[in-house]
């Protein structure tokens, strides 16, 4: 199936670098505003411009099979062009799945904190783009695209086949660990309800009344619920490299196989699950209490594998700095900011990156 991708940018160099990489992509369709007539003039007596765009939005995403809408967020540079904050509200309104990205620049040690932030502050209206995905490493962009759009598509998906998702009966919490497919899951991710306090805000009959898809709306905002800030603030999923550090084990690079075979059966399999893999916690611990709560105990794991990442208490989790990705003991973990969700309990920041970003960091 054909992945139809709208890419909102204004710099022609960017365009064409963009053209380049994409428009040959196999199953991947690469639209530009030109493409579609996004650039049309909007009429000062057509009524408010956000909802002229909006119609003008429904009209090109319906004519187009657009799939996502790739928005930058800079587009000053040609007059032709609405806001950024136009565009993305537009399509806010209209529940359609944008990612968002930001050029230029050079990363500083400020930057894994400056796009956890960014991600709490809107990662409930967009999908933020890592910055080298749109400069250095372009050419792993049309897969990454991809793998959102197919998430996206799950949910919508599951929402469609189970009109009872949508019938008010379940809460947000509900809902999510339905479709992704572990119910029993739900109470994990209440911990993350301040991020969603607005996700199932509008009435099924409103969005009837706007022409707005209800599958597609709600579908976009728990997208962004599951990607923005489930996937992101690690709780109850867990990427491989912390999945290895909740098991306190750090195993060298010739026995990498011994932990995919030991954590196979831990594995997520919903929406978003090909961008990076990732293992249930509640899996990870039924493995401990099968082996006695000590991974040298599992049969499958041969003497010396692994180290321990905290040698001092063998049957106690380890974490994943959050800014830096080493591996860290709970003695070296940072009080946990209040901006980071409750339910993220394996969320942690090494004191030691804490102090050596000052003061400035905010944590």
């Amino acid at each position: 199936m054909t992945t139809t991708v709208l890419v909102i940018e204004d710099e022609g160099d960017k365009i064409s670098e963009f053209s380049r990489q994409l428009e040959h992509e196999a199953e991947l369709q690469y639209l530009t505003p030109s493409d579609v007539g996004l650039l049309s003039t909007l009429q000062a007596e057509g009524g408010a411009i956000e909802e002229q765009l909006k119609n003008l939005f429904a009209r090109i995403i319906q004519e187009n099979g657009i799939d996502l809408v790739v928005l930058d967020t800079d587009l000053s540079r040609d007059a032709e062009f609405q806001t950024h904050s136009t565009y993305r509200t537009a399509l806010f309104d209209l529940g359609f799945p944008v990612c968002r990205y930001q050029k230029g620049g050079s990363a500083t040690r400020f930057t894994p904190l400056a796009r956890l932030r960014q991600t709490v502050i809107d990662g409930s209206s967009a999908i933020w783009l890592r910055r080298e995905l749109v400069s250095r490493d372009v050419a792993n962009l049309a897969p990454c695209l991809k793998d959102i759009v197919a998430g996206f598509a799950i949910i919508q998906e599951q929402l469609q086949a189970d009109n009872t998702l949508l019938a008010g009966m379940h809460s947000p919490a509900d809902v999510i660990a339905r479709i992704m497919g572990a119910p029993a899951q739900a109470e994990d991710f209440i911990g993350y309800a301040s991020q969603n306090l607005t996700l199932f805000g509008e009435s099924n009959e409103t969005l009837h009344e706007g022409n707005i898809d209800p599958a597609r709306h709600f579908a976009t905002r728990l997208g962004y619920w599951l990607h923005n800030f489930i996937l992101t603030f690690p709780g109850p999923l867990l990427t491989r490299r912390q999945a290895s550090a909740f098991l306190n084990a750090k195993f060298a690079p010739e026995h990498a196989d011994v932990l995919n075979r030991v954590i196979a059966n831990c594995a997520y399999a919903g929406p978003f699950m090909n961008l990076e893999p990732r293992y249930w916690r509640s899996g990870l611990l039924d493995l401990l209490d099968n082996c006695g709560g000590d991974l040298a105990k599992h049969p499958d794991v041969p003497a010396n594998s692994f180290e321990r990442i905290d040698s001092d208490n063998s049957e106690r989790a380890a974490y994943v700095c959050l800014l830096s990705e080493s591996f860290i003991t709970s003695e070296q973990a940072a009080p946990t900011p209040d901006w980071i969700p409750s339910g993220a309990t394996e969320a942690k920041f090494s004191q030691e990156k804490v102090d050596e970003l000052g003061p400035l960091a905010g944590i």
